[in-house]
């Protein structure tokens, strides 16, 4: 079934995990790391924002388009990898691991729909925002990075909820004692 059937290599989420850089025990330690998390929560808002700019700016909206755009890429390498704990950002990132990688494929399959339709479900407000972003439309882009972001955390929600909470006790405590070692 499709909502299973990730593989961790031909996957696109897997290949979207690794381009951004997450590979890794200590990769997605530090993908999980608070501060990792919550700038890249604040990515969308301020690319909606800096779209919004060319109204303003001009072409020149390319600027903070373009360095959010490398943030966006450099942000999972840009904080230092933490221990394993109970925090949400630690449990969502984690149960993100397990949904990009193999181990998706041992989700029941009920949970793995749900995981799934939880992820498609931030695709009509993202397409809501885009227009209005094209259209000038500041409502409706404004409603669309709100429920775009609700959606997503949403979906983090059920990330953090999955077994293990969010990945398995041996890759948390492998992860742990790199990140204790590199203090």
């Amino acid at each position: 079934a499709e909502a299973a059937s990730g593989d961790g290599v031909n996957d696109p989420r897997a290949r979207l995990a690794a381009l951004f850089g997450l590979r890794g025990a200590q990769d997605w330690a530090r993908h999980a790391n608070p501060w990792s998390f919550w700038t890249r929560a604040a990515i969308l808002p301020l690319m909606a924002g800096a779209i919004w700019s060319r109204f303003w700016i001009g072409p020149w909206a390319l600027v903070p388009v373009i360095a959010l755009v490398l943030w966006a890429f450099l942000n999972p390498r840009a904080f230092p990898p933490v221990a394993p704990n109970r925090g949400f950002c630690w449990r969502a990132v984690m149960g993100e691991r397990l949904w990009v990688g193999p181990g998706r494929a041992a989700l029941p399959e009920a949970e793995a729909r749900r995981i799934l339709a939880a992820e498609r479900m931030a695709i009509p407000p993202a397409l809501l925002c885009a227009w209005g972003l094209w259209a000038g439309h500041a409502g409706a882009a404004a409603i669309g990075v709100a429920l775009t972001a609700a959606a997503k955390f949403g979906f983090l929600a059920l990330m953090a909820r999955l077994p293990e909470g969010g990945g398995d006790d041996a890759a948390a405590r492998e992860t742990g004692a790199k990140a204790d070692a590199d203090r």
